[in-house]
């Protein structure tokens, strides 16, 4: 019948009954340009996953398919792309040393009420009760 589409900025090209998509938009591919392929990670933080590139940092996983990119954070980082330094927490582990925002402070352990824990991943810090 002639009647062909092609979707994510595809062409198209050819003759009644061999018609065909060229020029689909990055990251989509199949007969019609509707197939999204797999994301994958960027160095630009401009790239939004909309054509399969996606900004993702700090050691995060891209997954997801293009136009629907994921990012999953590893521990102590949290944001679209892992952009954003968790808040640091107490740990009862001596060996924590907050590099994934997870700290040991020995004020905290011992349950003496005085120590607090602050800063972000990388950057924790342990705050002894003055007395």
């Amino acid at each position: 019948d002639g009647i062909f589409y092609c979707i994510n900025d595809g062409t198209v090209s050819g003759t009644t009954g061999s018609c065909l998509c060229t020029g689909c938009k990055e990251g989509f591919g199949g007969a019609s340009c509707e197939t999204a392929g797999s994301c994958s990670t960027s160095n630009d933080r401009e790239d939004d996953g909309s054509d399969g590139r996606f900004w993702c940092i700090n050691g995060g996983v891209v997954g997801g398919t293009a136009g629907e990119c994921t990012c999953t954070c590893q521990v102590g980082w949290e944001g679209f792309s892992c952009e954003t330094a968790s808040v640091c927490t107490a740990s009862a582990e001596s060996t924590n040393d907050g590099s994934d925002g997870v700290l040991y402070c020995a004020e905290v352990q011992a349950g003496a009420g005085g120590g607090t824990i602050g800063g972000t991943t990388n950057d924790c810090t342990c705050t002894c009760a003055q007395g």
